[in-house]
């Protein structure tokens, strides 16, 4: 995906931030959209963000957090609230 982005959006590398496995844990996910994203973009910006992974929705409030490579849908600890990443 991060290929096609790259190819089809034509922008430069540094525009694209893609992260596997070990380097896709809880802490790279909020250094990306907290630290590395504000950086990159303002109001008029258009960001996508693919994530292959699972995603648990809390039942009491509807809220969603996604499941980073160390992360365990049993774990709220370890999840990444997707209120983080609309918030950046």
């Amino acid at each position: 995906m991060a290929g096609d982005l790259r190819a089809i959006g034509g922008g430069p590398d540094d525009r694209v931030r893609l992260l596997l496995n070990h380097d896709a844990l809880k802490e790279d996910l909020a250094d990306t959209f907290d630290e590395w994203l504000p950086k990159r973009v303002d109001e008029s910006t258009a960001v996508y963000i693919y994530f292959a992974g699972r995603a648990v929705v809390d039942g009491a409030n509807g809220a969603v957090s996604l499941v980073p490579f160390d992360g365990a849908t049993s774990g709220i600890k370890r999840l990444y609230p997707m209120r983080h990443m609309q918030e950046a």
